[in-house]
């Protein structure tokens, strides 16, 4: 049976505990969880960003940029967990993404394709962990991801239950895994 985020943190606690108790080692550090970027979003200025042809992040400050993006792709009002693929996601709010990245980094119109399709791949991982994070639609239910408005997750868990939907993601999971990177 799979577990819910919660309760594997809560068992990992208790045997913690019980092995400190029992040895003199020191407990395993915790989670840091996920990141807020607050580096980012407490910038009073404009953060520098150099990119290459393709207008992929290069270079210092490249990894605090993709964790940026993948702060907004958890932002339940802005990234809509209710749509299927990230081409169904409306443009305005696509639009609303790349503006807030514009208004925290110095980074040219070059770079706006490749940005909002990293967001949707942060947006398809984060949908991933929630969901199969857990065994049931139940569970999934009664266990939403925090800022997700809760119509929104009950659409997505409802979709991804039907046998047409988990079709789609084996066969894209398989084309998946046969891409070779080019460098």
């Amino acid at each position: 049976m799979k577990r819910t985020v919660s309760e594997v943190e809560k068992v990992s606690e208790q045997n913690t505990e019980a092995s400190t108790s029992k040895s003199s080692q020191p407990p395993p550090k915790k989670r840091q969880g996920l990141t807020r970027c607050n580096n980012v979003v407490n910038a009073t200025t404009l953060l520098p960003l150099r990119v290459n042809k393709y207008g992929q992040p290069i270079d210092v400050g490249s990894g605090t940029y993709t964790n940026y993006l993948g702060t907004l792709a958890r932002k339940g009002k802005l990234a809509h967990l209710c749509c299927k693929t990230w081409w169904e996601m409306p443009k305005r709010l696509k639009e609303d993404m790349w503006n807030i990245v514009k208004g925290k980094y110095d980074v040219g119109i070059m770079s706006k394709q490749w940005t909002l399709s990293f967001i949707g791949i942060k947006l398809r991982g984060y949908k991933c962990e929630y969901y199969s994070v857990m065994d049931t639609d139940a569970e999934r239910l009664a266990n939403p991801p925090p800022d997700v408005e809760k119509e929104h997750w009950e659409f997505s868990v409802r979709h991804w239950g039907i046998p047409m939907a988990k079709e789609v993601s084996k066969k894209n999971k398989e084309c998946r895994g046969k891409q070779i990177m080019i460098s």
